[in-house]
């Protein structure tokens, strides 16, 4: 292409070009052809005619000249003999870009009609729209001719997805509409001045979108790198609810990583979205199957069954019984009482506790009733005991009013945590100060907020420093964890990583 001694085209080659049957490259190549030697090689090693298009650092470290010399030079070609390439090639990618209502892409069908088998020569189609007196030109990575460089595309894109992940959340039941409108506001507010300013705009939302997953009506789920949007996706993605393993195994199958399964129940009880159909299975609305007016009239009889029962709390079982002798439903209108539990988890009238027990919010729930939160129950134990209790004393105790397996682990969750083999109240049994706790918070989030992981033995020395310690033994990762979570600290533990020595951050589930 290039003779290394005289760093002159060849010339056979450019001829050879100049009778192709691509009308654009074609014509390039004869205007080439015109040009004086230093320039016609310059200009032809930029182009990419024959290759890999060579930037201006290295075309002018090849003729020893500098890169505004090589610019120049360029320059006067596009402004001389060829002014009649860029100006076709103007021409055409306007017909092109007034025939969508959308930006259009290099490689896409709007092009290709104007200019047959473009997929052969894109690189030297994007250098002359870029040397042509069009305002667009072709971002690198995306493909799209766009009036705004990369650099400010990115820049824009960055500032919808940080606007929209502090504006929406799974909780506020936030869907795509709403993302959009909120990544549309913050784009418009910083966007110059340019010509086709609509269609950017669509442009670089749909780009921020991309960073957060959706369902298939639009719902929000989280971002793209957020295992609970994976969690609700399996879930969607079944005909029926789920147990807490398979949807470990489906989230491990997406994302190449195998959280634990105390992780997974975790994001599945804090989801407002997925529902509890009964000890570790988990669904979502449509595994209920039942429409809306129907569980609306089903909570409005619930509500009155128990404000009219001179009981404290009712059972689903009981429940269920009634509403079908009461006519409110019919047999075979639910698959059995346990899908009550996900009308009562998630109404704003009924206190679910759990075990399919439950009760209104007017009547409140008294001591009888207990609460639905297992860690509360641990907590009220551990008071009435007045110091730490065994692993198993706990889960024994619990048995009386709770239908546990014999696998059961104790909650780490709340103010509960570890105390050699016993476990303890935080602030009660185990030390706690609320300015220590404030300190070794803000220690934990200057990790998280860096994306990186919290060395344990770093966590251990600043807890040291905050806590009296008074046990023969260091502190447990969950109690380290645990006095991030009074301060409402997301974060988890895979068995792995604590082997390992490691606190690692736990995604937020809003």
């Amino acid at each position: 292409m290039i003779h290394k001694k005289t760093k002159t085209v060849n010339k056979e080659l450019l001829i050879e070009k100049a009778a192709s049957p691509h009308k654009v490259e074609a014509l390039f190549a004869n205007k080439l052809l015109s040009l004086e030697s230093r320039a016609q090689a310059i200009v032809t090693l930029r182009s990419g005619i024959f290759g890999e298009p060579m930037t201006l650092s290295d075309v002018g470290d090849l003729f020893n000249l500098t890169k505004e010399r090589v610019r120049v030079i360029e320059k006067d070609c596009f402004e001389g003999d060829l002014k009649d390439v860029t100006d076709y090639v103007e021409k055409l990618v306007t017909l092109a870009d007034q025939e969508s209502a959308e930006l259009i892409k290099i490689s896409g069908p709007e092009i290709e009609k104007y200019f047959p088998s473009a997929s052969e020569y894109l690189d030297l189609l994007s250098y002359l729209i870029e040397k042509s007196g069009s305002p667009k030109k072709v971002t690198n990575v995306t493909g799209y001719l766009c009036e705004l460089r990369e650099a400010q595309i990115n820049a824009l894109r960055s500032s919808a997805v940080k606007s929209i992940r502090n504006s929406c959340s799974i909780k506020a039941r936030s869907n795509i509409e709403g993302a959009s409108l909120v990544a549309k506001a913050i784009i418009i507010s910083k966007i110059p001045p340019i010509f086709d300013r609509k269609k950017t705009i669509d442009f670089i939302v749909d780009l921020a979108l991309q960073s957060f997953r959706f369902s298939d009506e639009g719902d929000y789920l989280g971002t793209v790198l957020s295992e609970s949007s994976y969690v609700l996706e399996a879930l969607q993605e079944s005909t029926q609810p789920m147990f807490v393993k398979d949807i470990r195994d489906a989230v491990s199958k997406m994302t190449q990583k195998t959280p634990t399964m105390t992780y997974i129940r975790n994001i599945c009880i804090d989801h407002p979205m997925i529902f509890n159909f009964g000890p570790s299975l988990f669904g979502v609305e449509k595994h209920l199957k039942i429409d809306k007016d129907t569980r609306a009239k089903i909570e409005k009889a619930l509500v009155r069954m128990v404000n009219e029962s001179p009981k404290s709390a009712l059972h689903h079982e009981e429940a269920y019984n009634e509403l079908i002798d009461k006519g409110v439903i019919k047999q075979g209108d639910l698959s059995s009482y346990k899908d009550l539990s996900v009308i009562t988890e998630k109404s704003k009238f009924i206190m679910y506790l759990g075990y399919h027990r439950f009760t209104s919010k007017e009547k409140g729930a008294d001591e009888k009733t207990g609460s639905r939160l297992i860690s509360q129950e641990i907590e009220n134990l551990l008071l009435k005991n007045e110091g730490p209790m065994s692993a198993k004393d706990i889960v024994e105790n619990l048995k009386k009013t709770r239908n546990l397996r014999s696998t059961f682990q104790v909650s780490t969750w709340g103010k509960i945590a570890p105390a050699g083999d016993d476990w303890g109240l935080i602030g009660r049994d185990l030390p706690y100060n609320e300015e220590g706790a404030k300190e070794f918070t803000e220690f934990v989030m200057g990790y998280f907020k860096k994306n990186k992981e919290v060395p344990y033995n770093a966590a251990k020395e600043k807890f040291f420093t905050l806590f009296k310690w008074e046990h023969d033994y260091s502190p447990h990762g969950a109690y380290l964890a645990a006095i991030a979570r009074l301060q409402k600290v997301p974060c988890r533990y895979a068995h792995k990583a604590i082997r390992s020595g490691y606190v690692k951050r736990r995604e937020k589930t809003e």
